[in-house]
């Protein structure tokens, strides 16, 4: 008799708790949990959150790709001025300039200097515009604000004069852009003022 009333006594408490935590079974046993449509709202919610985190990375990752190879670009070519103002030596023997070649969906430049001793241009080296492989490049020359094909910076010793084009008094605009996104930044090269800079 105790046990017919210790059964009616549970099963009146468990008529008592919602019905989303009432299990069938053994009597005296509650289990909690999450319903299925309570857990596709957290996945949906999860999927969108990843989503947005990712396109944001992707955006972020491409302006920092950028904005290296933008201000490596620059410090190169500083480094060249540097190098035409203190009369730097290469392989032995002064050079009397130091030519860049840009040429527009490259992914890189190349560097020569004059000995001073022949007058005949010899390779320095070639360069990369970005340490992250061809997903930075070159994608136009605008020289006095008209686009052209290819573009040539002299940079003359002893004092480091900027030439572009072979021509004083110039000024030349590169646009690098990220194959990734189409982000695109510039660098500007002032031959009437000898600055190289951002724009």
């Amino acid at each position: 008799m105790q046990i017919i009333k210790k059964i009616k006594k549970t099963s009146n408490k468990l008529k008592s708790y919602p019905a989303s935590t009432r299990v069938s079974g053994e009597a005296g046993k509650l289990q909690a949990g999450f319903t299925l449509i309570e857990l596709l709202v957290v996945v949906a919610i999860t999927a969108t959150l990843t989503t947005v985190v990712a396109v944001n990375f992707q955006s972020i990752r491409a302006t920092q790709e950028l904005n290296a190879a933008r201000a490596d670009l620059i410090s190169r070519l500083r480094q060249y001025q540097g190098y035409a103002l203190a009369g730097k030596q290469q392989g032995g023997i002064s050079a009397s300039n130091y030519i860049i070649n840009f040429t527009p969906a490259g992914s890189n430049y190349q560097v020569n200097y004059t000995p001073s001793s022949t007058g005949v241009p010899v390779a320095l080296e070639t360069v990369r515009y970005s340490e992250f492989g061809q997903r930075v490049t070159l994608n136009s020359i605008t020289v006095n604000g008209s686009g052209t094909g290819t573009g040539s910076l002299q940079i003359d010793a002893p004092y480091g004069t900027l030439l572009i084009g072979g021509t004083p008094n110039n000024v030349m605009v590169l646009q690098l852009v990220h194959s990734g996104t189409g982000l695109a930044k510039d660098v500007v090269i002032d031959g009437i003022s000898g600055r190289i800079s951002v724009q």
